[in-house]
């Protein structure tokens, strides 16, 4: 598998990562298949799994631990704190390590952070980010930070702090929405900054969508740059999936499946 530099931190990264939210019982996930999954991405080359301390009351970072346990080198785990204090936050890190059995995350990760209000509260005195820069005292190796609503916050937040990774939307429709494509990619690139790309098909459903527009955008002649680099055709293989959604030319970008294992 394809692999790129994880903006400055040194590391690499497979082009591929999986998300967790969704190998579990409230979406149909038994526990021996959420462990098949977890196995055949990993045998097959995935190593960053991304979990978070809220999904399904901690069911999934437990998932990911009863792989971990037993495959822990060479996996690469990141989690999501939601709490935006520095007191609860800590309390969740240590309710995330237990859960994933392992000593250490290697990103932790601010969990959707939507707002303005929601980072002021993170980088405040007494806020999360304090735990967060606490705890890289042999509990976790990266800062990240997630949003899904626009790179307005995600921009102010690199302002206020080097953060070693970021995951924002990077669907074919955001190229046409709140794009982080066109407005956060570039800064993030230019910082080294790791990008972790999410919702990249919309659980499949952008699939049919995106043919459909292509097509039309060929039928009027309008098709951006970034869709020259494959047809539209393409979507349907994994292989060039990076390429048909625009981040080919981008440094530092992983793809966060959010589906139960890679297409």
């Amino acid at each position: 598998m394809e692999m790129r530099p994880f903006g400055r931190t040194g590391e690499k990264s497979p082009v591929l990562s999986l998300g967790a939210q969704r190998i579990v019982d409230e979406h149909e996930c038994t526990e021996q298949e959420a462990s098949r999954m977890v196995n055949h991405a990993f045998d097959n080359g995935v190593r960053l799994f991304d979990t978070a301390w809220i999904y399904s009351w901690g069911q999934s970072e437990e998932r990911v631990g009863k792989v971990a346990c037993q495959r822990r080198n060479g996996m690469w785990i990141a989690t999501k704190v939601i709490a935006r204090t520095r007191a609860e936050a800590r309390q969740q890190l240590e309710e995330s390590l237990r859960r994933l059995q392992t000593g250490h995350v290697d990103e932790w990760r601010f969990h959707h952070v939507w707002s303005m209000e929601e980072l002021d509260k993170i980088t405040a005195p007494g806020g999360a980010l304090e735990a967060a820069i606490d705890a890289r005292k042999g509990l976790v190796r990266y800062i990240s930070i997630s949003g899904h609503t626009g790179p307005k916050v995600q921009l102010e937040a690199l302002r206020r702090f080097p953060f070693d990774s970021v995951g924002c939307p990077t669907s074919v429709l955001h190229h046409f929405m709140k794009s982080s494509a066109e407005e956060f990619l570039p800064t993030a690139n230019a910082r080294g900054v790791a990008v972790i790309g999410m919702n990249v098909m919309g659980l499949g459903l952008c699939r049919t969508y995106m043919i459909e527009l292509c097509a039309t955008r060929l039928a009027c002649q309008s098709v951006p740059p970034w869709w020259a680099c494959r047809t539209w055709s393409s979507l349907g293989r994994i292989s060039t999936l990076p390429s048909v959604i625009g981040l080919s030319a981008t440094k530092n970008v992983s793809i966060c499946s959010r589906k139960y294992c890679c297409w």
